[in-house]
């Protein structure tokens, strides 16, 4: 095979593929993970503070922290989208600059 036989599109489309499994997919799911498992614990923590404890009022505030960790791990969860979609704009813009250097 040589050179002139290669299809650069067909490469450009196969190194665009690879990034956005390699660096955008692996990514956010590699953080989702961690901050998954994070949440998880203190979910736990907080919920076995509601069962050990008999004054009314620290069972209210254990409440009012986990609804507080819940509302974070939201706000980090839409966080890492928006930084997902950040990098895949990158991945995009590399492959179509990429093309262009082929077309």
């Amino acid at each position: 095979m040589s050179w002139h036989d290669l299809d650069w599109l067909d490469v450009e489309v196969w190194e665009y593929q690879t990034a956005l499994n390699d660096l955008v997919r692996e990514a956010y799911l590699a953080a989702h993970s961690v901050l998954e498992r994070t949440f998880a614990a203190r979910e736990k923590w907080y919920e076995e503070e509601m069962a050990t404890v008999k004054d009314e009022g620290n069972v209210e505030a254990a409440q009012q922290q986990l609804e507080f960790a819940e509302m974070r791990w939201h706000e980090q969860r839409q966080a890492l989208a928006a930084m997902a979609l950040a990098l895949l704009a990158s991945v995009n813009k590399s492959f179509l600059d990429g093309v262009k250097r082929v077309v």
